[in-house]
């Protein structure tokens, strides 16, 4: 495997680089307070942007690993922040990652969340040499699965009762799939 870190990643639509200090408004504002983004997440809508800020800082020193694969989503036609895609488990000794991401409501159903999928996917295969990706959903949040699928990663396994949903307070399942090299 490659120890490449977090480079960046170029689509037709879409810039995956590195988080800066200086996303922090940009970032608040598109998905951290977000409210319809976070409630399938494992953390809350940020409550202003100084916490946001603290969150981007978290990941600012983890950059110098070279294992640590995390990057903003910027647009392209206005470079505009709209989400987030990152390796969010790592095994060396497996061989895999798994990966996590969120969007801003606002961009959702527009095929960016699937164009950044394909190219974590194609840059965890090829470049670090991974030999599997996974990623899960909730089973109410049925469109990470079709983005899943769309990025061509196979359904694996539904876990029930897996996962508490913020709104409801239910148990709900956990859907996983994945695409080997």
């Amino acid at each position: 495997m490659n120890g490449i870190g977090t480079q960046k990643i170029e689509t037709d639509r879409l810039i995956l680089r590195r988080f800066g200090i200086e996303d922090s408004a940009k970032v608040y504002k598109n998905w951290t307070s977000d409210s319809l983004t976070t409630r399938y997440l494992s953390w809350d809508t940020h409550e202003n942007e100084a916490v946001t800020r603290e969150y981007i800082k978290s990941k600012l020193s983890l950059y110098d690993n070279e294992f640590f694969f995390d990057w903003i989503v910027i647009r392209k036609e206005d470079y505009e922040p709209i989400g987030e895609i990152s390796c969010v488990k790592f095994s060396k000794f497996h061989r895999l990652c798994e990966m996590g991401d969120c969007y801003g409501s606002k961009y959702w159903n527009l095929g960016y969340g699937t164009e950044a999928l394909k190219a974590f996917i194609k840059y965890m295969l090829k470049k670090v040499e991974v030999d599997i990706v996974i990623a899960c959903h909730t089973e109410s949040n049925a469109a990470s699965g079709r983005i899943m699928e769309k990025a061509g990663m196979r359904k694996d396994a539904v876990l029930p009762n897996y996962f508490v949903n913020k709104e409801t307070g239910k148990r709900e399942a956990q859907v996983y799939y994945s695409i080997e090299r």
